[in-house]
């Protein structure tokens, strides 16, 4: 009897971990106030384009960074938390962060609380490549009016991913990584490496 009892009070704890995500994103954010705030710009863009939903989330990187730096459509808070507007819950959201492999955010089959009216997508893992993993880059410059091309500079930033807002565009953020500058040889080739292969 008491291992029935015991196995039963495990399945209702189960379905409460796996269940009932859209409290849980807010509730664990240390800066709830900030998180609202962005919930509810989200909401006044999706009224403002009458379609539609709000997500919210945290990304978390398994590996060293700063997770401000992370590349996606939405500004990411401090601790990886976020919200923003999406157009549909069909098209991935993507998460981009220099040396770690890229994550496309599945929203296909998620619920939406209705009693909030968001969808709360839970916490995500970025993964840092190995050295294995990551790619060279290789490249010849040329100037079009010719010139020294030893003082010429190559800045290299990372791309969002796949967008998936009612704007088709993407929110400003306060937080940029600096760009990655390569410099160009006497022989006009350019040369680096430890790249994600993010296409």
């Amino acid at each position: 009897m008491k291992k029935m009892v015991f196995a039963a009070v495990c399945a209702v704890a189960l379905a409460i971990i796996m269940g009932g995500c859209a409290l849980n994103t807010i509730e664990q954010c240390p800066n709830k106030p900030e998180l609202e705030a962005k919930i509810a710009k989200a909401r006044k863009g999706v009224q403002k384009h009458e379609w539609g939903h709000v997500i919210v989330g945290r990304v978390v990187l398994d590996g060293d960074g700063e997770v401000r730096y992370v590349c996606s459509q939405m500004e990411i808070l401090p601790e990886g938390y976020f919200a923003g507007p999406t157009r549909d819950l069909v098209r991935p959201v993507g998460f981009r962060m220099h040396q770690y492999a890229p994550y496309d955010l599945q929203l296909k089959g998620m619920k939406k609380d209705q009693e909030r009216g968001l969808v709360d997508v839970g916490t995500i893992h970025m993964k840092p490549l190995s050295k294995d993993e990551l790619v060279d880059l290789k490249a010849q410059v040329k100037l079009e009016e010719g010139g020294d091309v030893s003082q010429a500079k190559i800045q290299l930033s990372v791309r969002n991913g796949p967008v998936n807002t009612p704007s088709n565009g993407t929110e400003p953020r306060r937080y940029w990584p600096d760009p990655i500058e390569i410099p160009v040889q006497e022989d006009c080739m350019a040369q680096a490496d430890g790249f994600s292969p993010i296409g």
